[in-house]
């Protein structure tokens, strides 16, 4: 989406050529000023520009993007950009309503995937870009009241796919891109949108019998970007050196809402679904610092049909989470990392209780996971340089501390919380076998177990004989602490003992 938004801002401030002496931008420097941007986006072009009294017209613009690690390469075909200076120091673009654009993916010589071209129409309606600033510091301003991008035909390997329908639709589009030349370029970007749905109904061309259909919506969207693009660096080919160099980039995405629908149909079988959510988002950033990426979705509800299948299934979640926080960069002093998750609410239907419990024995309380994890430790080469990475035969770093922050995991009537921290040395990798000597504590709590086995005991899940060895091995790791409710401490000492509440297990 960074890509497609960026595209149509940029496009719509570069293609002016003559300009009025006191003008803020001029049309040739907002052209060169889309050039340079394209080409710190991996993209080389070719077009054919024409001088007008209004401006500048570029013609037959060809965009070529090879892919990294020689998998190929994407052609671009737009037809035609016109640019207009309105003699208050900014450029105007004007798309044609209708825009076709050729897309051809070219796999690599010895690759065996198929040549793919699709020819896609971009419709709008109120679609206006306007380029501000300076030379040096460009704004582009862009909105629509409706913007569409259809596919009207695709050739993979020159046979034709049966495809009734494939668009993305966009309402109410908004959004401002500036781009800040220096030594390290600067491309910041905000973007809102009512709502955008996607339709695609496609058939394979081997197997016209077969169909494929995806439908869905989101509303209120919101998008913030920022990339900083140090001059010469080649991120496509050396992302490691790129990064060490100052590159970085990152972005957030939101939805108030929404909805999918899908169908899958083949001779014999089929398959169909839903799904609906109440917003969500997600976040994303690369540096030298580290990578981050997180998403989350609320209110999520999920339902499939299949003839594979005995019966509908539909799964529900009140919030799901997910959160990784991790170095890329050789450093010798130690960088923080996190893994987090939550699953909270979820909710299954009553048909598979039955299967498992007819009688209704267990709780049906949905169940619920959060997990929050925490380390440090020393990398010692360059996780985004893949040629080092292949080579590798050991780890690319050291362990040095982790942290156990939250443990909540709670279903059919058991809770399990815990939490501690470890030091790790990694001198000592004999004690573990390989392993650098852990040192530390982790405390867990356990409520509900006993019930649990006496419900699965009555439904015959776990026999009677078993029962008792179950008891006895909880009671190895784990104390009384009340009413069903059971404590364990899992030590490791600084002489490599496994204590389990002050009894060695090691």
């Amino acid at each position: 989406m960074t890509r497609i938004w960026m595209t149509q801002a940029t496009v719509a401030a570069a293609l002016t050529c003559a300009a009025p002496a006191l003008a803020d931008v001029t049309a040739s420097e907002v052209w060169q000023n889309y050039k340079a941007s394209t080409a710190d986006m991996g993209v080389t072009m070719t077009a054919t520009e024409k001088n007008t009294p209004q401006g500048l017209d570029v013609r037959d613009i060809v965009m070529r993007v090879e892919l990294s690690e020689d998998e190929g390469r994407v052609r671009i075909e737009v037809p035609e950009l016109s640019f207009t200076e309105s003699g208050d120091g900014t450029v105007e673009l004007t798309l044609p309503e209708v825009m076709p654009i050729v897309v051809t993916v070219h796999p690599a010589e010895d690759d065996e995937v198929d040549t793919v071209e699709f020819t896609v129409e971009h419709a709008h309606s109120g679609f206006v870009t306007v380029v501000s600033g300076s030379p040096e510091a460009m704004k582009y301003a862009y909105s629509a009241a409706e913007s569409e991008i259809r596919v009207t035909q695709v050739l993979v390997d020159g046979e034709p796919m049966n495809i009734d329908q494939a668009r993305i639709s966009m309402e109410a589009l908004a959004g401002v891109s500036e781009v800040v030349q220096g030594a390290v370029r600067r491309y910041d970007q905000t973007m809102t949108m009512a709502a955008m749905s996607y339709d695609i109904d496609v058939s394979a061309p081997e197997d016209a019998t077969g169909q494929a259909q995806l439908a869905g919506s989101l509303t209120d969207l919101s998008y913030d970007s920022e990339w900083r693009i140090p001059e010469g660096a080649e991120y496509r080919d050396d992302m490691a050196a790129a990064l060490n160099a100052g590159l970085s980039m990152g972005g957030t995405l939101s939805y108030a809402t929404g909805e999918s629908t899908f169908s899958v149909k083949s001779p014999g079988e089929s398959s169909e679904g839903s799904s609906r959510s109440a917003g969500g988002g997600l976040d994303f950033s690369l540096s030298k610092d580290g990578l981050v990426y997180g998403l989350e979705a609320r209110d999520v509800a999920v339902e499939i049909a299949s003839t594979e299948a005995p019966f509908p299934i539909a799964v529900s979640f009140e919030e799901l989470g997910f959160d990784l926080a991790m170095p890329v960069s050789a450093s010798d002093a130690p960088q923080d990392i996190g893994l987090s998750l939550v699953l909270a609410g979820l909710a299954v239907p009553e048909q598979l209780w039955a299967m498992v419990d007819p009688g209704g024995r267990l709780p049906r309380d949905p169940a619920t996971l959060r997990l929050d994890l925490a380390a440090s430790g020393v990398l010692t080469e360059d996780v985004m340089d893949a040629q080092e990475m292949e080579s590798l035969d050991a780890p690319p770093g050291e362990l040095r501390d982790a942290r156990v922050n939250t443990l909540e995991l709670s279903v059919a009537g058991v809770e399990l919380t815990g939490d501690g921290a470890f030091t790790f040395d990694n001198t000592d990798l004999d004690t573990f076998e390989g392993m650098p000597r852990p040192e530390g504590k982790l405390s867990l709590r356990l409520s509900g177990a006993h019930g649990l086995l006496d419900k699965l005991t009555e439904m015959g899940v776990v026999p009677e004989d078993q029962v008792t060895g179950m008891r006895m091995m909880l009671g190895l790791f784990a104390k009384p602490a009340g009413d069903d409710v059971l404590t364990s401490e899992i030590e490791v000492t600084p002489d490599g003992k496994v204590l389990a509440n002050g009894e060695r297990l090691k």
